[in-house]
């Protein structure tokens, strides 16, 4: 029998990996090709004037490039833990170059995205369905968690 803390638990990691998965891509486009997407989904795309980084550079794409989190927890109880080099969060900073990488990436995509389908997006038709592709004996619902 599948409790409702288990399906909750599966829909809120659901959202919030596709979400981490976008961030890495997003913060990969920036740090390589100085690409910024922004706006609703990320349709938007800006190019970054000036040089690209600076020999840090090479050490941020293989941080960004590797494992890019770690799921702890089990049910609705999950914790999402990322590491990447510390001095990632101050290039945002203007006098360093304004990157957008880090506040702009983590808060505009977790706090729009996932937040708001985790709070919205849950209902019992959603429910439902996760109830259905998660039950064993349900084998024609595909869903992939």
């Amino acid at each position: 029998m599948l409790t409702d803390d288990f399906i909750k638990g599966a829909f809120i990691r659901k959202a919030v990996d596709e979400d981490l998965q976008t961030i890495r891509e997003r913060q990969l486009m920036i740090v390589r090709d100085g690409e910024y997407r922004h706006g609703a989904g990320g349709y938007q795309a800006s190019l970054r004037k000036g040089p690209l980084m600076n020999q840090r550079t090479e050490r941020l794409i293989s941080a960004l490039s590797g494992n890019a989190y770690q799921v702890s927890g089990s049910g609705a109880q999950l914790e999402f833990r990322s590491t990447v080099p510390i001095y990632i969060r101050f290039l945002d900073m203007k006098h360093l170059g304004n990157w957008r990488i880090y506040n702009r990436q983590i808060w505009g995509i977790l706090y729009n995205n996932a937040y708001q389908e985790i709070r919205f997006g849950f209902t019992d038709e959603v429910r439902e369905f996760l109830r259905k592709s998660l039950d064993p004996h349900h084998y024609n619902v595909k869903f992939r968690v």
